[in-house]
């Protein structure tokens, strides 16, 4: 039956009608979802926040309330929610929907507590499949975003439907509330952050550098790395299995930066600044270190909590 999943009239004619046609409603399955607006949430605009709540969220919520109503009160059935991994944790420029998404998994536990033990209501959260609704996440570079995932493909209908299914039949007699995550392993790795993003670092030789260089690589970024010395720049390079390029600059030794006494009492190491700069995921990067590693102590803080100063809008305390 066509109509807006969110239209109360809509949904209750259509709770009439499958119960005319069949004589029951034993299962519910709520799949629509949208997402019309990209941006930061900051510069949101109200009109489509409401349009994602509205459709991602209420029209669930509603949707439940018209199967409990008709004919699940009385007899039980079986819920199963489309959700998504972005309701697991922030996904810049896609903040609104990653919201409604963790809304969603939250109104299936919140139903699975109240409506049991008649009711049983599950959802899945998956990551990228490949349906038209997620065409602009892989289009015509699929190649580069699938190696980020554990089981180097994207996902395909199928994979999700198997599951819902699963959740929806007596194989699954004692499960409610649960949110499973159905997406290839990536949320496992956090590569989905840093799939295709592009890092550009210099002096990557020894220290600090490498430390971020290897760093990012793990997480699935493209890097370009450069350092003064070719041979240390071309071991780093094979490292990471990537290729060097030859090319050595000369050298210049820069004056030792003083070392200043700081609330942390210890210098810091090479993994500090690769954990911050990790900080930025989502993000491209371009960090030059002017620093020699060996001596990294910036007064009140360590490097490592200076990068975060940097790179987080809110400058962490010590």
């Amino acid at each position: 039956m066509a109509g807006r999943s969110d239209d109360i009239e809509h949904q209750a004619d259509t709770v009439k009608q499958t119960i005319e046609a069949f004589g029951r409603i034993d299962l519910l399955v709520n799949n629509t979802g949208i997402n019309p607006v990209y941006g930061p949430m900051v510069d949101l605009d109200l009109d489509a926040a409401r349009k994602t709540f509205e459709g991602n969220c209420l029209a669930a919520l509603l949707w439940v309330q018209q199967v409990h109503r008709g004919w699940m009160g009385e007899r039980g059935g079986s819920v199963v929610n489309v959700s998504s991994v972005a309701g697991l944790k922030p996904a810049p420029g896609i903040g609104s929907y990653d919201a409604t998404k963790a809304m969603l998994s939250h109104i299936t536990q919140e139903f699975a507590v109240e409506l049991g033990p008649d009711i049983h209501v599950n959802a899945v959260a998956p990551a990228v499949v490949k349906t038209r609704f997620a065409t602009a996440l892989y289009q015509d570079r699929e190649d580069e975003v699938a190696p980020a995932y554990p089981l180097k493909r994207l996902g395909v209908p199928s994979d999700i439907g198997s599951v819902v299914a699963f959740l929806l039949s007596e194989d699954a007699p004692w499960m409610t509330g649960q949110v499973l995550v159905i997406d290839g392993g990536v949320t496992l790795t956090g590569a989905s952050e840093m799939d295709v993003r592009g890092v550009a670092l210099t002096g990557v030789g020894h220290g600090v550098g490498r430390a971020i260089v290897c760093r990012m690589a793990a997480v699935g970024a493209r890097v370009v790395a450069n350092d003064i010395d070719g041979e240390a720049g071309s071991a780093v390079a094979a490292e990471v299995g990537g290729q060097a390029a030859g090319g050595e600059a000369p050298r210049q030794r820069a004056p030792r930066p003083r070392c200043c006494p700081h609330g942390l009492k210890r210098l810091g190491q090479p993994e500090d600044i690769a954990a911050s700069l990790a900080l930025c995921q989502g993000k491209a990067v371009l960090a030059v270190l002017c620093l020699r590693p060996g001596h990294q102590k910036s007064g009140p803080a360590s490097i490592g909590a200076l990068v975060s100063a940097i790179m987080s809008p809110v400058a962490p305390r010590e």
